[in-house]
């Protein structure tokens, strides 16, 4: 198997996640179902377009 190098490893906003989780934890964490529909379908459009015909 193939090991995992630091370079391969995106990096991480911890900035970004501790104020999500802090949000989360105080109840104001507001999720967008648009944004979410809109990134699924992009994905299935996406994965579709790769699939041999």
């Amino acid at each position: 198997m193939k090991q995992a190098h630091s370079s391969d490893v995106p990096d991480v906003d911890m900035a970004k996640v501790n104020a999500v989780r802090a949000a989360i934890e105080q109840g104001t964490y507001v999720v967008n179902p648009g944004a979410i529909a809109d990134k699924l379908l992009a994905n299935a459009q996406e994965m579709l377009s790769r699939t041999p015909r």
